[in-house]
């Protein structure tokens, strides 16, 4: 029996195969991301009616009662009546943000596909972590810059798509599938990169992929009030919580007319005056 590899040599063999992959023009996207994200993705390029999006999501039970859900938030509804059918919660709710519940139960597909399963713990965490950095930018977004919230919360969903990447190229070195944890620190490495080359093979927007390339730079050092900066605060809040229940006291933004840029405290004291909000919508995206 062979003796196993050092960590070291296994780690610069995975490092070479992904600067090999990144260099090749014929880059694809692996099958089981294609099949389970392409397809989603595919909702929002046809010029489809709600009665039409409506028939296509109802195909589906686990997607049908995640739509439904969250068109039956109070953040929604606004004191409104509860919808029971998937077309009018479609109505209510719209297709962007139809397509952002198809990629989030994607993502949770990828996670326990089977090309995962040495990695299936991980792959978990990055699917809950990229749920809530979603909800955050979705949020923030709405709260105080004048960005989209849909498309905020989208680049939230597909950030650390890389992860899923990366997890799957190293299930295909034994070294590594045998053991995840010494894969940890370069998939943290090469993940934003690994995201944005994915993303543009997708054909989406160069503004989605600068904001994947840079959502763990300093906020502080982004465009004020950029979908890059959004992301990057909602990353930072997710992955390290405040410290203190207390928040800074800051003057909040009004949601009938938000202001354009952000920092670090006003965004805790936002996501902290709408914590209610966050878990109801964490909720719906899981339910």
């Amino acid at each position: 029996m062979a003796a196993p590899m050092p960590t070291n040599e296994v780690a610069l063999r995975f490092r070479e195969v992904i600067v090999r992959d990144l260099s090749r023009h014929d880059f694809e996207c692996p099958t089981f991301i294609d099949a389970s994200l392409g397809v989603r993705l595919a909702l929002s390029d046809k010029d489809l009616s709600n009665a039409d999006l409506a028939r296509v999501v109802s195909a589906e039970p686990v997607l049908s009662v995640r739509v439904v859900a969250l068109a039956n938030g109070a953040w929604v509804r606004h004191g409104g009546k509860r919808v029971t059918d998937v077309k009018r919660a479609i109505t209510r709710i719209g297709q962007h943000a139809v397509r952002n519940i198809a990629v989030a139960l994607a993502l949770q597909q990828m996670a326990r596909a089977k090309d995962m399963l040495p990695f299936r713990a991980q792959a978990e965490q990055v699917w809950a972590h990229s749920l809530e950095v979603a909800v955050l930018g979705h949020v923030l977004s709405r709260c105080c810059t004048g960005i989209n919230a849909d498309e905020a919360q989208f680049a939230g969903l597909v950030h650390d798509l890389g992860h899923f990447y990366l997890m799957w190229r190293a299930v295909q070195i034994p070294e590594l599938a045998a053991r995840p944890g010494d894969v940890r620190g370069l998939v943290r490495e090469w993940h934003p990169v690994v995201s944005g080359v994915l993303l543009n093979k997708m054909g989406l927007s160069e503004t989605l992929i600068r904001a994947v390339n840079e959502h763990e730079f300093d906020a502080a050092r982004l465009s004020s009030g950029s979908l890059s900066q959004v992301l990057a605060l909602a990353n930072h809040c997710a992955l390290v919580p405040s410290l203190s229940s207390e928040t800074t006291a800051v003057d909040l933004p009004s949601e009938s007319s938000p202001r354009f840029g952000l920092d670090e405290p006003t965004a805790r004291a936002v996501l902290a005056a709408h914590a209610d909000e966050v878990t109801a919508m964490l909720a719906a995206l899981k339910t």
